[in-house]
């Protein structure tokens, strides 16, 4: 579902039998876009009545080192109780501002990680 203006971000979401997947892509990201999808990604999740959450993002750029940091901070600040995320990003110029990303909202009790490998985020969801 595309959403004009600065926050133009698709996602595809797909209920798979142990957790929702989300697939998340635009032209370009941003701070604004990334919280955007966030919450709604966890919003679907919980209308779903879903604790596990795995979000496939595709974007063609990445964010700087501030950037990243606020979105980490803006996910922690969500309510990602009862949540398991896995995050898939299969663009590997992205893993440090990922990894970033991470430490900053796992630092903040959001419980998220990062990964490269599909199966590896399955397998950490729990499946």
């Amino acid at each position: 579902m595309p959403i004009n203006g600065d926050n133009a971000a698709d996602i595809l979401f797909e209920d798979r039998p142990e957790y929702l997947h989300a697939r998340v892509s635009g032209p370009r990201d941003s701070v604004s876009v990334s919280v955007d999808f966030w919450r709604r990604c966890i919003d679907e999740c919980r209308r779903r009545g879903r604790n596990r959450l795995l979000v496939e993002e595709s974007f063609p750029n990445r964010l700087d080192t501030m950037e990243t940091f606020a979105v980490g901070a803006a996910v922690a600040r969500m309510p990602t109780d009862r949540l398991r995320i896995a995050f898939l990003d299969h663009e590997s110029d992205h893993d440090p501002s990922n990894e970033f990303g991470e430490t900053v909202a796992v630092n903040r009790g959001a419980p998220i990680r990062v990964f490269r490998d599909r199966a590896a985020a399955e397998e950490w969801l729990g499946l």
